[in-house]
């Protein structure tokens, strides 16, 4: 049935026991978005016995759109979502950029290889949390605790205690800090400030696609449209059910990042007038309950993620501009390596030390060329687009094997 965890297939550790010294490894992991999951679910099939921590009352994601790459799929069929991922998503195909007012096509990605696991995908966001989430469920309940938000960590020689602002705790031998781009964790133990805005601002909104199927021209099913300085990209998900839509552009107004902001459909239109109308066509259209912005933030790349028996995940290791669209792909990636490092390694400090090292330099310089492309945005004419090299039309990028990583 489409959404159902294939949770048989795909193993990269086939028959990993899960244990040291005869006892079962019971990691903590805070923060239950998708990169939280993805890691329980690595963990789990790693054969640990893991419980995740989630802030919220209820578990659930925003309407948004997100891409998986070819080699965030990989980890996907290792981590034995593959088929429930691929039932939900739609596929990326050559993303064509365009002129952002006459609609001519600057250039293409280069096309896709006919098999589907080497295809990107679009997927909405509530889809693929949805999946990770029931794929976590199925190895028994009681895995995912709502309602939990966490206020610091302490550790021993015998592992990790998260303390939540609700006076519980819950103790580990190790834990995984998945809880974002301002995570508590890295301010606590790194001793790092707030993430810094960089001057620029997003603006999403999803429309259903029989509302906006008739804008799809120029550029078809996925397309990003290009100013200097703002860009719209627009692409179906979730069954071709939905259109996802999202403008990002430089401001001089700081703004809060996360989903809570409301925008007026005046302003986005104010700020993309002249833009081609599809564009404009589209953003009339946005549900005014619905349109929200966000401001982009961001951090210095960090060498060192782990500290003692607790190690960064995803944004709160490396949060990424949203410029190549591969923030959900890196912490697809890390929980997947995670994984294997917990199975493979004699100890839980080798497999957190073998992590950091597999992992920090794959993330570190897709978060610099995220921002690179960003700043290819902010400067370029789109008559000259694309620069040479720009990261965006690199294909190779969006390229891991996760069995291939050298971990020992």
């Amino acid at each position: 049935m489409p959404g159902t965890p294939d949770a048989a297939s795909g193993s990269l550790w086939p028959g990993a026991p899960g244990k040291r010294n005869g006892e079962i490894v019971t990691p903590i992991v805070a923060g239950g978005g998708i990169g939280g999951l993805a890691a329980a679910l690595a963990l789990l099939r790693a054969g640990a016995d893991v419980r995740v921590y989630e802030q919220a009352s209820a578990l659930g994601e925003v309407g948004a759109g997100l891409t998986l790459s070819r080699g965030a799929m990989r980890c996907c069929v290792a981590l034995g979502i593959g088929e429930a991922v691929r039932a939900w998503a739609a596929p990326a195909g050559a993303f064509a950029f365009l002129h952002y007012r006459t609609g001519e096509v600057l250039a293409r990605t280069p096309p896709p290889a006919t098999a589907a696991e080497e295809q990107d995908v679009h997927i909405y966001r509530a889809d693929f949390h949805r999946i990770l989430a029931d794929a976590v469920r199925a190895h028994g309940g009681g895995r995912i605790v709502l309602g939990h938000r966490l206020a610091s960590v302490s550790q021993d020689a015998g592992g990790v205690t998260a303390h939540f602002t609700n006076g519980e705790q819950a103790c580990g031998e190790f834990l995984i800090a998945a809880d974002g781009v301002r995570s508590a964790v890295r301010a606590q133990l790194f001793g790092e400030g707030l993430p810094a805005f960089t001057g620029k601002i997003a603006y999403r909104f999803m429309l259903p696609a029989e509302l906006g199927r008739a804008f799809l021209d120029p550029g078809g099913r996925g397309c990003l449209f290009v100013g200097r300085g703002r860009v719209f990209n627009r692409y179906l998900v979730s069954q071709d059910r939905l259109l996802n839509c999202v403008a990002l552009m430089r401001s001089d107004e700081w703004t809060a990042d996360g989903w809570q902001t409301p925008a007026p459909v005046s302003e986005l239109l104010a700020a993309y007038e002249g833009w081609h109308p599809s564009v404009l066509s589209l953003i009339e259209r946005a549900p005014p309950s619905h349109l929200i912005k966000w401001g982009i933030f961001a951090r210095a790349p960090r060498d060192c993620w782990v500290h003692g028996r607790v190690a960064l995940l995803g944004d709160a290791a490396h949060p990424m501009q949203p410029f190549l669209g591969l923030g959900a792909a890196m912490a697809v990636e890390d929980a997947t390596i995670l994984g294997r490092c917990v199975a493979e390694a004699p100890d839980m400090d080798a497999a957190l030390a073998a992590y950091e090292r597999a992992r920090v330099p794959r993330a570190n310089r897709v978060m610099m060329l995220s921002k690179w492309q960003g700043d290819v945005f902010d400067t370029t004419d789109p008559a000259d687009f694309p620069p040479r090299g720009a990261p965006a039309l690199d294909p190779s990028i969006g390229t891991f094997e996760p069995e291939e990583s050298v971990l020992f």
